[in-house]
C-alpha cells in the first residue's frame, strides 16, 4: 500500500534567440564556469560519501540482528521477556534516549522463541484494515509493547518512528521490510522549485521532490528480530503472503503514542503527521474497532 502523488509533467519553453552571432567566452567566464563545475563535483562527491557512510552504518547495525541464541538455556518465556523489559525500563523516571539499553533489549527479544499460546489472546485481526495494533503493556512511562497483525497482501506506509527506538520480532508468518533514507526536504520548504502545470491548467510549485526508493529490502521470518531508528532512516513493512503475519513491537520511548509519527509520500518524500494513540485492542479487549490508528 502506497501513498502516491500525481505529479504532472513539467511545462518546458524555449527562450533561446535565433540568428544571433556567437562570440568566444572570455577567460574570466571560462574560469568562472570551471570553478562552478569543480564546486558541483565536490558537492556530489560529498553527497556520495555521506550516502555510502549511511549505508555502511545501516549494514553494520543490521548485520547480526537476525541471529537467534544457539544455547537453548538462554531462551526465556513470554512472561520472562515482559519482566526483563520492565526491569530495564520500568522506572518512574523518564529515561533519555541514550539511556535505553537497546542491545540488551534486542537480545531479550531474540531469546524468546515464539509460541502462539503465549500471545494468541492479543492477536486480533481485522480483514478490513492493513494491520491492527494491539496493546500488551505500557512499560511505565518509557515504552509500550504491541502485537501487530498484518492482513495478507497489505502493509504500512513509509514511516518514521518519532525519534524512538523500535525493536520488532516476527511471531508468525513472513514480513518484508523496505528501508529508505530520510528525505532531504520532507516539509516541502526548499527555496529552489520548478513550476508544474496541473491537470486543470493552473500552475503550481513543487519543491525538490524526490521519489523514495528502498536502499535495502529483506524478508523477516519467524523469530527474527529487526531494529530501526530515525537515524537509520524510514521503513515500510508489508505482508506479501496469502496468510496473516504477526509481529511483536517494542517502542521506547513511546513517542509515537504520545506525539504521533509521520508517513511519507512515496513519489515525493513529503511527510504528513498522523495520530498513533488509538490502539485496536488493549490487553485482549477491542477498544477502537473502526477508528484505530495506523501509518
Amino acid at each position: 500500500m502506497t501513498v502516491d502523488s500525481i505529479i504532472p509533467q513539467v511545462q518546458s519553453t524555449s527562450n533561446s534567440a535565433v540568428g544571433l552571432p556567437k562570440f568566444p567566452k572570455s577567460s574570466f567566464e571560462s574560469k568562472t564556469n570551471e570553478k562552478q563545475q569543480q564546486q558541483q563535483q565536490q558537492q556530489q562527491q560529498l553527497a556520495f560519501g555521506k550516502q555510502a557512510k549511511i549505508k555502511e552504518m545501516n549494514s553494520k547495525i543490521h548485520e547480526h540482528e537476525n541471529e537467534i541464541p544457539d544455547n537453548t538455556n538462554e531462551t526465556i518465556s513470554f512472561e520472562e521477556l515482559i519482566s526483563k523489559i520492565f526491569e530495564q525500563l520500568g522506572t518512574e523516571r523518564e529515561l533519555k534516549l541514550d539511556e535505553i539499553p537497546t542491545d540488551l533489549l534486542i537480545n531479550y527479544l531474540k531469546s524468546y522463541i515464539s509460541d502462539e499460546k503465549d500471545w494468541a489472546k492479543y492477536a486480533f485481526q481485522n480483514s478490513n484494515k492493513p494491520y491492527t495494533r494491539n496493546g500488551i503493556e505500557d512499560i511505565s512511562i518509557n515504552a509500550n509493547l504491541l502485537i501487530l497483525v498484518w492482513s495478507p497482501h497489505n502493509g504500512s506506509y513509509i514511516h518514521d518512528h518519532a525519534n524512538a527506538h523500535c525493536i520488532m520480532k516476527i511471531l508468525k508468518g513472513t514480513l518484508t521490510e523496505h528501508l529508505y533514507e530520510m528525505p532531504l526536504d520532507p516539509d516541502n520548504i526548499a527555496k529552489s522549485s520548478e513550476e508544474i502545470i496541473s491537470p486543470d491548467g493552473s500552475a503550481k510549485k513543487y519543491y525538490n521532490h524526490h521519489e523514495l526508493k528502498p536502499y535495502n529490502t529483506r524478508d523477516l521470518e519467524v523469530n527474527q528480530v529487526a531494529y530501526i531508528h530515525d537515524k537509520i532512516g524510514l521503513h515500510r513493512i508489508r505482508n506479501n503472503t496469502d496468510e496473516p503475519a504477526i509481529s511483536l513491537h517494542l517502542y521506547t520511548p513511546p513517542y509515537a503514542k504520545l506525539n504521533g509519527c509521520n508517513y511519507y509520500e512515496s513519489k515525493t518524500g513529503i511527510r504528513h503527521h498522523i495520530d498513533m494513540s488509538k490502539l485496536f485492542s488493549w490487553k485482549g479487549e477491542v477498544i477502537h474497532k473502526n477508528d484505530s490508528s495506523s501509518c
